[in-house]
């Protein structure tokens, strides 16, 4: 089964709030900066780590300070879907950068726990530090 409309919706409705929310913390005048492993990019992962524990995910960070959020499927032995991407961003660059990823899996599970479903796999929605080569001189 999968969620409904309503659920579906609400999903959304949490990734536009986290959007809004994201951006203001990060907004530079010009655009928006989340410096790989900054103040902005912590405040997101923080952000994010809330609404997971809110939502009852389980919540694991490596040693790189990645994150790895999960929703316990019915039947985890084929494996995860992972959905996800980066919270950094560079210079001045678009408040969708890396965030659209991590909060489109961030939706998908707000819709699972509303309309109080169990996917069949897990769903683990990644977080990723320092994916912008910007902040590195590369």
């Amino acid at each position: 089964m999968h969620p409904d409309d309503n659920a579906v919706d609400a999903g959304l409705a949490l990734a536009r709030e986290l959007f809004d929310q994201i951006g203001k913390g990060s907004f530079d005048g010009v655009g928006f900066t989340r410096a790989a492993y900054g103040e902005a990019e912590q405040k997101a992962h923080d952000t994010v780590a809330e609404v997971a524990r809110n939502l009852d995910l389980k919540v694991e960070i490596d040693a790189a300070l990645n994150m790895a959020m999960t929703l316990k499927g019915s039947d985890p032995s084929g494996g995860p879907m992972l959905i996800g991407s980066h919270l950094d961003a560079v210079p001045s660059g678009g408040n969708y950068d890396g965030l659209a990823g991590v909060l489109a899996g961030i939706a998908t599970v707000k819709a699972y726990r509303e309309a109080d479903l169990t996917p069949k796999q897990d769903i683990t929605v990644l977080a990723i530090r320092g994916e912008e080569s910007a902040w590195f001189g590369a």
